[in-house]
């Protein structure tokens, strides 16, 4: 557990605090975070019902879940529809499962509809309705025309072909869906993110595996002119290696799938070469100290590893887990940015630096307790949310 610092959680159920429906009994509570990929964010709160008298909560109530610490503050991990309740047998306890809010019923159940000469907007809207669900849509999408869009499937695998093929995020989240730029940095509300820089000190275990099974010097995707013709939209890897004269070797990848039009299959090749460079390799991280500020889609660079180590990634999926003990664990699954960007380049207000949670000298010897990083959505003193740049330098103790 973090040296003086108590880990809390709070649960709230239609705008009423029910955490001390919970209190004195939960023993753990997981929150997956992820980032699209036709997977939902989802929270597993497991309770300790030796006696019986636990009040449960009835599939299908939504429940807004909070992670923290008792001497600082909560972070919102988001509202979950809960979808089962497990009455175990032994040990005698009760797990509570829940999805995002929107994940469930009508949007994945299977269903045939057209869509022609539709806004990509337009499609995204008529699929939130279906939960009611407000819709937040990127606008570098929302007016992509779609001629002719054939779903034969569920709303939900629909929505999933959206986001591979025009390499977005489409996910819901607090009870809205989200369609956003895929690693670029900007939060669901469409502000710019902070990158999270990772020390080794700020590692407990984790390892980043490299594969060649994606290494591509481009992507061609194929579409029909007006003469029925095919032609190939095709998008170079700015990073492929170059031959003397300065041009490509020309190992392209070519894509199965076909554009409708040309700045359609432009674009698909654009999404298929990010989706090569995402799969070049990942990064299973457990932090030293859990932070469950962090959320998934966030930049993070480490830095001050053995080289095949440090670099650029962005985070696929983030699972924070409360337990009384040893407290609240943090473990990170990162790839690649599929923009190829390197994020050392960038400016140094761009980076929040997580605290290392131990004292100072000064601390030590005023019998201090040491400093938690800061939240990244810490409010300042007019109540927005700004982050904040915590100071990593070393200290010996």
């Amino acid at each position: 557990m973090q040296p003086g610092y108590t880990p809390i959680y709070k649960i709230m159920k239609g705008g009423i605090d029910i955490t001390d429906r919970f209190n004195d009994r939960t023993t753990e509570i997981q929150v997956d975070l992820k980032g699209g990929g036709g997977d939902s964010d989802t929270c597993k709160i497991t309770v300790d019902d030796r006696d019986w008298k636990i009040a449960t909560v009835e599939v299908g109530a939504k429940l807004e879940v909070y992670l923290g610490f008792k001497e600082t503050w909560l972070a919102q991990m988001g509202i979950f529809q809960v979808g089962t309740v497990d009455y175990v047998i032994m040990p005698k306890q009760i797990e509570i499962v829940g999805n995002s809010v929107g994940f469930t019923g009508a949007i994945k159940a299977p269903a045939i509809k057209n869509f022609e000469n539709k806004k990509l907007g337009d499609v995204l809207n008529e699929i939130g309705a279906l939960k009611g669900a407000s819709v937040y849509v990127d606008p570098e999408f929302r007016d992509i025309e779609l001629p002719f869009v054939n779903q034969t499937s569920s709303p939900l695998h629909l929505l999933h072909e959206l986001e591979r093929r025009f390499g977005a995020v489409a996910k819901f989240e607090n009870d809205r869906l989200v369609f956003a730029k895929r690693d670029e940095g900007e939060s669901t509300e469409g502000s710019e993110t902070p990158v999270i820089e990772l020390r080794p000190w700020h590692i407990s275990k984790g390892f980043v595996r490299h594969t060649d099974r994606s290494q591509f010097d481009g992507v061609k995707v194929g579409w029909f002119d007006k003469d029925h013709v095919k032609q190939y939209a095709e998008v170079e890897d700015p990073n492929a290696s170059k031959e003397a004269d300065g041009t490509t070797q020309q190992d392209f990848y070519l894509s199965k799938q076909l554009g409708r039009s040309e700045a359609e299959a432009k674009m698909m090749a654009k999404s298929q070469m990010a989706m090569l460079k995402r799969a070049q390799g990942e990064a299973h991280l457990t932090l030293a100290k859990g932070y469950p500020w962090i959320r998934d889609q966030m930049r993070t660079l480490l830095r001050g590893f053995r080289s095949e180590v440090n670099g650029s990634y962005v985070i696929d999926t983030v699972t924070h887990t409360f337990t009384k003990e040893p407290g609240i664990v943090t473990e990170i699954l990162a790839k690649p940015p599929g923009t190829g960007e390197d994020y050392e380049g960038l400016d140094e207000g761009a980076f929040l630096r997580l605290g290392r949670q131990l004292p100072s000298l000064e601390s030590v010897e005023a019998g201090k307790a040491p400093v938690v990083p800061e939240p990244i959505d810490k409010p300042d003193a007019s109540g927005a949310a700004s982050p904040v740049v915590v100071d990593t330098t070393p200290v010996n103790v």
